[in-house]
């Protein structure tokens, strides 16, 4: 990725599964509530069961994020550093991770284009 790519989203703390990060957004959106800007550091792409078990299951640990824990962080403007994990040829929907440098997804948020 030649440039990061940035926005701004609704992250959860210990999502199970990506359709609660869909009602999350959706009912952000109806109170008007701010996202948080963040910045993707890394697409992680997985095979189509792989990234079906992992929006399924998002509190598991993987191995993906223990390798990439130095790329998630928020800096000091408060803008969130994250991964982009999607299936392989498909980016929308995706799904933002920030670890807080857990082994698994801590806060989890909808990607979409």
């Amino acid at each position: 990725m030649d440039k990061k790519l940035s926005g701004i989203a609704y992250f959860l703390r210990d999502a199970r599964r990506v359709d609660e990060l869909e009602e999350l957004r959706k009912g952000k959106i109806r109170q008007k509530i701010s996202a948080k800007q963040y910045i993707i550091e890394k697409v992680i792409e997985l095979t189509q069961i792989d990234f079906e078990n992992f929006s399924t299951d998002l509190l598991a640990e993987r191995q993906f994020i223990t390798d990439n824990l130095n790329l998630m962080f928020v800096d000091d403007n408060n803008t969130w550093h994250c991964l982009l994990v999607v299936q392989i040829g498909i980016t929308n929907p995706g799904i933002l991770v920030q670890s807080k440098k857990c082994e698994f997804p801590k806060y989890t948020a909808l990607y979409q284009k």
